[in-house]
């Protein structure tokens, strides 16, 4: 049995298929990277001189990037939909990095832009509906199609 994360098993599959791969890349409900490192610049994992020691040279490091930003190194970019978004949350000022793209996300920020402009009169004439009102009820596939 093997359980991996999904940015390291594309690695892994895309490293069998062409062994020059060295990234895992995940853009999809959520977002994740990984990539091929050389032990020897891994700074603090305390295993690492064993595994040095017993032949090997390379680890993948995940990099859970999808938290990227949630420092506010960021914020530069966020909408006022993303911040909206963000404070109502799950998870508010965590994920940061996902929310601004990922599957599990973009319906929303297009309901809520289309929201803001059915309020303000710029579209649908004015009209807000029921669906526009309710959070998460357009999906990345509604968005998308």
């Amino acid at each position: 049995v093997a359980i991996l994360n999904d940015a390291t098993g594309t690695l892994v599959q895309g490293a069998r298929l062409d062994p020059t791969a060295a990234v895992g890349l995940i853009l999809g409900t959520g977002s994740n990277a990984c990539y091929i490192e050389q032990i020897d610049r891994v700074e603090y994992w305390t295993e690492r001189e064993g595994w040095l020691r017993d032949g090997y040279r390379e680890v993948i490091i995940d990099m859970e990037c999808g938290g990227f930003g949630d420092n506010g190194v960021i914020d530069w970019a966020k909408t006022k939909y993303d911040l909206s978004l963000d404070r109502e949350s799950l998870f508010p000022h965590s994920y940061t990095f996902e929310k601004l793209f990922g599957g599990k996300f973009l319906g929303d920020i297009v309901r809520r832009v289309l929201l803001d402009l059915a309020q303000n009169g710029l579209v649908f004439d004015g009209k807000v509906t029921e669906q526009l009102r309710t959070v998460e009820s357009f999906t990345a596939a509604d968005v998308s199609a």
